[in-house]
């Protein structure tokens, strides 16, 4: 990764940042996965430089290999309508003096259901019973304590928590990353 673009969050009164997360995060997320189906690019990032235990923080950077490809996300284009909400940065070349580290930034989704979980038990362990299942899995079953983003799906309108999981990485060579600008596996730097 060479050159960023800087995007940071500004909340008031009638707009928290969670809400502005939604609202953002979708607009970037559509215009990546626009370039991914027109130009089959999916060498675009994102990394979130106050990203805490549990919360985001107000700062999403996009991250890409060459200047050229934020040029074409256009994303101030993209953001026009949300300029009272979020100060856009120019594109800039990463500063490889300041960076800190690596880190890979990926959805993570929580394990199906409960109930799922306690089906597939008793059918793998023929000694114990849905009912004996279901209290193992619920034993089992703690909440998800990483931040997420609010969406909602753009197929069916449902609402859906984007959880999204820092890793501590070494530095990559190959970059592919998804709609949304997360990998399971390619690292990008934290400056």
């Amino acid at each position: 990764m060479q050159y960023y673009q800087e995007i940071t969050l500004l909340p008031d009164e009638s707009s928290s940042v969670n809400f502005l997360w939604g609202k953002i995060f979708t607009a970037v997320h559509i215009a990546l996965a626009d370039l991914k189906n027109t130009w089959g690019i999916t060498n675009i990032a994102v990394s979130f430089p106050e990203y805490g235990d549990t919360s985001l923080g107000t700062k999403l950077r996009i991250l890409a290999e060459d200047e050229h490809l934020l040029e074409i996300l256009d994303i101030k284009g993209v953001l026009h309508r949300f300029a009272d909400y979020a100060d856009i940065g120019r594109i800039k070349k990463i500063p490889y003096n300041k960076i800190k580290g690596y880190a890979v930034y990926s959805r993570y989704q929580p394990d199906s259901s409960v109930h799922q979980k306690a089906r597939r038990y008793s059918q793998r362990h023929p000694d114990t019973s849905y009912a004996q299942a279901l209290q193992i899995m619920k034993s089992k079953n703690r909440a998800t304590q990483l931040p997420y983003i609010q969406m909602c799906s753009m197929t069916n309108r449902n609402p859906f928590r984007l959880f999204i999981k820092r890793t501590k990485a070494e530095p990559g060579e190959k970059y592919h990353f998804g709609s949304y600008g997360l990998s399971p596996h390619s690292a990008v730097p934290e400056f």
